[in-house]
């Protein structure tokens, strides 16, 4: 019966901890994952987010033209 009663507590614990863990959006393993990107090894952008910029900025642009009509 003892042994019931801490196997209890010992599930209540871990729910209690989930939603704790849950509720400030905490993720224990990425605490200890290790930060293996320095700022020098961060590639820079690359061409295709510029033609994306590029196209969304052209969709922009007809769009006003065609809500000025």
């Amino acid at each position: 019966m003892l042994r019931l009663k801490f196997i209890i507590y010992f599930i209540c614990f871990f729910i209690l901890l989930h939603f704790g863990l849950h509720f400030f959006d905490i993720d224990i393993f990425e605490l200890f994952d290790r930060q293996t990107e320095t700022i020098n090894e961060i590639s820079p952008p690359s061409t295709e987010i510029h033609d994306t910029i590029s196209e969304l900025e052209k969709s922009i642009q007809e769009l006003k033209e065609v809500s000025s009509i």
